[in-house]
């Protein structure tokens, strides 16, 4: 696939298409096939990246960090900044599920811009200048979008230390870059219209000039197509869109609020890291839908052309019945195919919206500034409520002081008489302890005898034991003497024994 395609060929989206997938900003879809790569697939992954969407933005609500510094909000500011950020989490929400349900629409879209390609000739058209190629225009968006927002990053990384979490979270970046590739999106699908409007008006203009009814009639069909698609374009877009314009109204207030709390006693600034370089990031997606609204009436202003042209064209024809009759058939059948960009049906995309979004616009600001100054009053009152109260707080503080004076006086008395009390209770506890010492004293003596009288006792008994062991050890010593005299007894026995022996044998 080629970068530098007109925007005449439809094809030159099929890149920028390949990078919105990734995003779910479209289906899975095949330009060049016209059809839908892997549907089953492509919806698992459409779940995956709205459930991951779901979790962001719980986390957000639930991060601590992030409400700290919501709560630093004023109330006017807490409310534009939840309504902001429920405005564009309804719109990656929209996005989402509409590409799950509008398959066949998707395929209704490019098929008519292939056949009024093809009847146009069309294809293969390539851009010669850089400066009018759509990926080099992408590519100057996004680093206009990413500058600012990098900046504010690192600010608040710097001088606030934040988290990039954190920042994240509070800022709604990823939110708001999936608003920027809508808008991109949704403003390159109008230049594709616009483009196809133009060259029709010039084919016409060439037809007129060769009094060709026929080739009247077929722009006239092909005019119908693209009147077609843009009502598919409209089903597939018209709540992205309305989301997107309060969206637009809800930042020109904020940034309203901004100058205003800024400049303006009683002075509020928003707590962000760079105000100013907010402002640009909100700036530049108020620029962006200012530039699909222009876009969008410049096309339906070239559609209307070619009903211009047409009736011109019947003035040549006046005299010739049949012609004038095909003329104005063809002109009839061209009306009911008018382009009409609407927001859902709710209200038609053309130049004349920025008086209705001025006119609700100063309404938010007026409700806001109400707010605001409501919330001063309320902090005014609770400034003399807390005064009345301090003055209250203070004569309850010197009751107090002089009750604890009384009460510190009876405490002295009491003091004192708990002193003499004690000191009476001293010696009375000294009394007790020079009596204890005393038995005491006199119970160790008692207790000395007693060990005397028993050490003498066990000197007796011993006495009487070494006493007894001498009279055994007698005792024993004649016993072996008596032992001695009879072995020699035995002995003589034995002898005159043996001697009788030796007789009886000789």
């Amino acid at each position: 696939m080629s970068f530098n395609l007109s925007i005449h060929d439809i094809d030159f989206l099929q890149n920028f298409f390949n990078y919105l997938q990734f995003f779910f900003v479209t289906p899975w879809y095949d330009i060049e096939k016209n059809c839908v790569r892997k549907p089953t697939y492509c919806r698992l992954y459409g779940c995956c990246i709205l459930l991951l969407d779901i979790l962001w933005f719980c986390a957000c609500i639930i991060d601590a960090a992030a409400q700290q510094a919501i709560e630093n909000l004023l109330p006017c500011q807490k409310v534009l900044y939840s309504l902001r950020t429920i405005t564009l989490l309804l719109l990656v929400l929209f996005t989402i599920l509409k590409n799950f349900w509008n398959f066949e629409n998707w395929g209704t879209l490019f098929r008519n811009f292939h056949y009024v390609d093809i009847k146009l000739k069309n294809l293969g058209r390539k851009e010669p200048k850089i400066l009018r190629n759509f990926y080099w225009l992408f590519l100057v968006k996004h680093v206009a979008f990413f500058t600012p927002v990098v900046y504010i990053s690192c600010d608040m990384l710097i001088n606030l230390k934040m988290t990039l979490l954190t920042i994240l979270q509070t800022g709604s970046i990823m939110f708001v870059y999936y608003e920027f590739l809508v808008i991109v999106l949704w403003l390159s699908l109008i230049e594709s219209f616009k483009a196809r409007y133009e060259s029709l008006n010039r084919k016409l203009v060439a037809a007129r000039k060769r009094h060709s009814i026929l080739e009247v009639r077929n722009l006239a069909q092909l005019y119908g197509i693209l009147g077609e698609t843009v009502e598919t374009f409209n089903k597939l877009f018209g709540y992205q869109i309305l989301l997107i314009i309060f969206h637009f109204m809800l930042e020109l207030v904020i940034c309203l609020n901004f100058f205003f709390f800024s400049f303006i006693p009683p002075k509020q600034a928003y707590n962000m890291g760079n105000p100013l370089a907010s402002m640009l990031v909100m700036g530049y997606t108020v620029y962006n839908v200012v530039e699909v609204v222009f876009s969008t009436d410049n096309t339906t202003q070239a559609a209307k052309k070619f009903l211009y042209l047409i009736c011109e064209m019947q003035d040549p024809f006046e005299k010739d019945f049949y012609n004038m009759e095909m003329l104005g058939r063809i002109l009839n059948y061209c009306k009911k195919f008018v382009p009409d960009f609407n927001a859902a049906g709710f209200f038609s995309i053309n130049k004349s919206i920025f008086l209705s979004i001025a006119c609700n616009m100063a309404s938010y600001f007026i409700i806001s500034l109400q707010l605001h100054y409501a919330q001063i009053k309320d902090e005014g009152r609770r400034t003399k409520d807390e005064e009345l109260g301090t003055k209250d707080q203070e004569r309850r503080i010197k009751d107090e002081e002089s009750r604890t004076k009384g009460q510190g006086r009876r405490r002295k008395y009491q003091g004192r008489r708990t002193k003499d009390q004690g000191r009476r209770t001293k010696d009375q506890g000294r009394r007790t302890k020079d009596q204890e010492r005393r038995t005491n004293n006199e119970g160790l003596r008692i207790k000395d005898e007693e060990r005397r009288i028993n050490h003498e006792g066990r000197s007796i008994k011993n006495e009487q034991r070494r006493t007894k062991d001498q009279e055994r050890r007698t005792n024993n010593e004649g016993l072996r003497i008596k032992d001695k005299g009879r072995k020699t007894k035995d002995d003589g026995r034995r002898t005159k024994n043996q001697g009788r022996r030796t007789k009886d044998q000789g």
